[in-house]
């Protein structure tokens, strides 16, 4: 995304009213390993709030500040998905500002734009800036193994879904509630490449207050799905996040189950 744009898309990330419940079962099955579960982005007091109950961090320096990524990232030592800035010798620069901090060891995947398709990217446009992105990283020998990383708006338009575009990818639907987690995804996944992991977002804060469980459930039996990354922990300008709004309990087991699964 242009980070000019960040705050606007955050106002309008997955659209209006909410659709999900947070009423179910209690009783939570056993996640299969390999999964990650975290938050979108962060802020001065998110770490403190879902520490307990993630094994993935994500946090956007042009947006959070550097320093405060830097420090979330130190306290966390997390895998950790990097909102990065589009232009290669931003990126360059904050690569080795992550290494003399000794934190760019964390990171497993890169995420220059957010919501693509809703900004007026194309395959044209798009690709050239993920190849820019991997080379960079390919100067940095902490990210031999990254990815590239991409959250999508609703919509049927995906650019960079093909050869030599996003590794990690998702969508966000927040009024399709439940849906999103199931046929929904369906159709997502049948456009995706089979080396493609799927990234799902359950929309927390308000106004939606989407159920976790079926995305959960999902996990567990599709292998596709690699993270659970719910939207969002901080109060934003559409109201207040899941750390404010009284969901902070009805996630929080989710992610204890396939943060901390028993051993």
């Amino acid at each position: 995304m242009r980070w000019a744009l960040l705050a606007l898309l955050l106002a309008a990330c997955g659209g209006g009213g909410g659709s999900g419940s947070t009423e179910g079962s209690t009783t939570i099955p056993p996640s299969r390993p390999g999964l990650f579960y975290g938050y979108y982005g962060s802020c001065p007091t998110c770490l403190a709030g879902f520490q307990d109950h993630v094994n993935l961090l994500m946090t956007f320096p042009p947006w959070d500040g550097e320093q405060q990524s830097i420090d979330d990232m130190t306290r966390a030592a997390l895998p950790t998905i990097l909102g990065t800035p589009t232009d290669p010798v931003a990126l360059q620069s904050l690569l080795t500002d992550l290494r003399n901090a000794n934190v760019l060891r964390y990171v497993v995947a890169l995420y220059p734009l957010d919501e693509p398709n809703l900004t007026g990217w194309t395959n044209a446009t798009i690709l050239p800036v993920l190849a820019q992105q991997r080379a960079v990283a390919a100067k940095f020998v902490e990210l031999a193994n990254v990815k590239l990383a991409v959250i999508y708006g609703p919509g049927s338009t995906l650019p960079g879904i093909g050869p030599g575009g996003y590794d990690w990818v998702g969508f966000d639907d927040y009024n399709a509630g439940d849906y999103a987690a199931d046929g929904e995804l369906d159709i997502f996944e049948s456009q995706l490449l089979p080396t493609q992991r799927v990234m799902m977002v359950p929309g927390g804060a308000d106004p939606w207050h989407t159920d976790p469980r079926p995305f959960y459930i999902r996990a567990q039996s599709d292998p596709q799905v690699l993270v659970i990354l719910p939207f969002l922990w901080r109060d934003y300008s559409q109201g207040r996040g899941i750390g404010n709004n009284g969901q902070a309990p009805v996630y929080r087991p989710y992610g204890l189950a396939i943060s901390h699964p028993p051993s």
